[in-house]
């Protein structure tokens, strides 16, 4: 797995160095990876790290109150939004590990 600061630039990457507001991750000092299915312990415990964790779901952020914004925990259509994408990834890229969880949390068979 790749350590946090390689994960962290290849997210600000990806999102084009943008906050989901529209301002650059810079504007307000620190840039910052909102999780948005947030990584709280009963998430952890029903998703794992890997989910939590993964690239899909973490977004470029330039502030705590963007952070919090990017939130899907209490969206049932976000949350399996997040889950669907994390396995489209993950089938694009030959990751089969998460697969099987990933349907079970989408109830697909």
């Amino acid at each position: 797995m790749r350590n946090r600061i390689d994960q962290a630039e290849m997210i600000y990457e990806r999102d084009q160095y943008l906050c989901i507001c529209g301002n650059s991750v810079f504007s307000y000092g620190t840039p910052q990876l909102a999780h948005r299915i947030p990584q709280r312990k009963h998430l952890i415990e029903t998703y794992g790290k890997d989910i939590i964790h993964h690239p899909c779901n973490l977004r470029a952020t330039c502030c705590l109150d963007c952070n919090g914004q990017v939130s899907v925990a209490q969206n049932m259509e976000g949350l399996r939004a997040v889950l669907q994408e994390i396995r489209e990834y993950e089938l694009a890229h030959g990751g089969i590990r998460l697969i099987g969880k990933l349907d079970n949390l989408l109830n697909i068979s």
